[in-house]
C-alpha cells in the first residue's frame, strides 16, 4: 500500500490478460476495511503487447454471498486511462458497511464493444470490522 495525496491508502495490481480462446479469470482476494473508502487500480496487460486499450469496454463488479444471490454491494468501476489499461475499482465507506463479515465473493466482468463478456477477476472478500464508529 502507498499513501496518496488525499490521505487514503490505495493498492495497484497488474493482471496479464491472455489472448486465447480459452480464458480463465484470475483469482485475486480482497480485504475491505469496514467504514472506510476502498480503492484498487488495476492495469490490464497482455504478455506480448503491453497495456490493453480499454476504449469501448465496460466493466461491472458485484459482491454477493453466493452465486446468484442478492447483490450485497456494487463495486464501482471507472476507466482511469483507456490507453494505459488502467481500471479503478471503488467501494465507498457507506457501501463497505453492507459487506458481510464472512462468506462474501466478488467478480469483475468486462464487456467489449462487440458485446463479448469475459470474467477477468474473481475472489473472496474479507471484511476487516471497524472498531471506531464515526
Amino acid at each position: 500500500m502507498r499513501p496518496i495525496s488525499s490521505g487514503l491508502l490505495r493498492q495497484s495490481a497488474i493482471f496479464d490478460i491472455k489472448s486465447s480462446k480459452i480464458h480463465m479469470s484470475a483469482s485475486y482476494n480482497i480485504t475491505i476495511e469496514q467504514g472506510t473508502d476502498w480503492t484498487r487500480d488495476l492495469f490490464l496487460t497482455t504478455a506480448t503487447q503491453g497495456y490493453i486499450n480499454l476504449t469501448g469496454r465496460t466493466f461491472t463488479a458485484q459482491i454477493r454471498q453466493m452465486p446468484g444471490g442478492t447483490v450485497v454491494t456494487q463495486i464501482a468501476t471507472s476507466v482511469v486511462s483507456a490507453a494505459g489499461g488502467q481500471l479503478r475499482l471503488t467501494v465507498t465507506s457507506a457501501a463497505s458497511l453492507l459487506v458481510p463479515t464472512a462468506g462474501a465473493k466478488y467478480d469483475l466482468i468486462q464487456v467489449t464493444s462487440a458485446g463479448i463478456a469475459t470474467r477477468l477477476l474473481e475472489g473472496v472478500v474479507t471484511l476487516s470490522p471497524r472498531i471506531t464508529i464515526l
